[in-house]
This record gives C-alpha cells, sequence and structure tokens, in this order.
C-alpha cells in the first residue's frame, strides 16, 4: 500500500512518481501524484481507465496528449480532464523533463497499479515494448482491469486472454511485486 511521501522511480522510462493523495487517505475518492518524466523515445500505449477520470495540472516543461485521436500539447501552467472510457497516451514535448499533477478519481487500485509496473521494470521483467511476460501479463490483466485497459486488441480479445493467463500464470507462481519491491 502506497503511502503518502513515497516516491516510486520506472527505471524503464526515467519516470518518477510521488504520492500526495493515497486512496486509504481519501476514503477512495480519488489518487494524487506528482510526476516528473524526462524526454523519452519511450511511449506508453494507447489505454483507457474505464471507470476514472484522469486529470493532468503541467507544473514545468509541456506534456504531447493524444486523446481521442486528437493531438494537444499541455504546457506549464494548463489542465487537461481525461473522461472515463476516452482513449489516451501522453509523452514529454520538448527536450526538458515534464513536472505535472495527475489526478485519479475516483482511486481505485491505480497506485498498485504504479507500484506493480515500477517493480516489474525495476526486476528487469519487461519487455522492450515495456509489457511484462506473458502468463504474468494475464495476472496484471485481471488484477488492474477495472483501473487500466489497452486500446488494442480489442476488449473481449484481453478479456479471453486474461481469463485463460490469469488463473495460469497464479498456478505458475507469477506475482505482482509489492509495494516494497518498488521502493
Amino acid at each position: 500500500m502506497a503511502q503518502i511521501g513515497q516516491e516510486i522511480v520506472n527505471p524503464r522510462t526515467g519516470q518518477r512518481v510521488r504520492f500526495v493523495e493515497t486512496a486509504s487517505a481519501s476514503a477512495g475518492a480519488r489518487l494524487v501524484l506528482e510526476c516528473v518524466s524526462p524526454p523519452s523515445p519511450e511511449r506508453e500505449p494507447e489505454h483507457v481507465h474505464p471507470y476514472q477520470t484522469n486529470r493532468f495540472a503541467v507544473r514545468r516543461g509541456a506534456l504531447r496528449f493524444r486523446i481521442a485521436g486528437l493531438e494537444r500539447v499541455v504546457a506549464a501552467g494548463e489542465e487537461v480532464s481525461i473522461p472515463p472510457g476516452t482513449p489516451h497516451h501522453f509523452w514529454v514535448e520538448g527536450s526538458e523533463p515534464a513536472e505535472y499533477r495527475q489526478e485519479f478519481e475516483p482511486a481505485l487500485n491505480t497506485e498498485t497499479f504504479f507500484e506493480a509496473l515500477f517493480g516489474l521494470a525495476q526486476a528487469g521483467r519487461l519487455s522492450r515494448s515495456g509489457m511484462p511476460p506473458v502468463l504474468l501479463l494475464g495476472v496484471f490483466g485481471q488484477t488492474f482491469w477495472s483501473t487500466v485497459r489497452v486500446t488494442r486488441p480489442p476488449v473481449w480479445v484481453q478479456w479471453l486472454t486474461y481469463a485463460v493467463l490469469g488463473p495460469l500464470g497464479r498456478l505458475l507462481g507469477q506475482r505482482l511485486p509489492s509495494a516494497q519491491d518498488s521502493v
């Protein structure tokens, strides 16, 4: 479980995340993160948060967003709000790091998602494209199904894949990293 003030780092992307308000501190209402992302050719996959609003407030630098197929740059002092179920992804625009606040409402298990993803990166268990090994992907996909989904392949393919690989992965000992692994 994330603690207020805890910082985690993704060595694959260089992204740093500090927990400002956790799910437990907000009674599940929201998760608030302070983030720093360096310029990088690495890009997160396009994804949706099925039941959450995701807000960004850029403090320094700029982020380029693709939201529902439309691109826009959000610079220092600007904000963007992404409604639940809206396909999006973002990356650093320009040559300087971006500092931004990110909020998720409701919190769901998003902090655990970040801890697990960053923990896998620290353990060297992500592919060059940022994906976990196939059996662990099933566990990951099932665990965070209500929090985040990629937009490709289609949802029904993901659900079916995770339904098969998740239990098999657990049976074969695949586990997500704990919070201590991502410190």
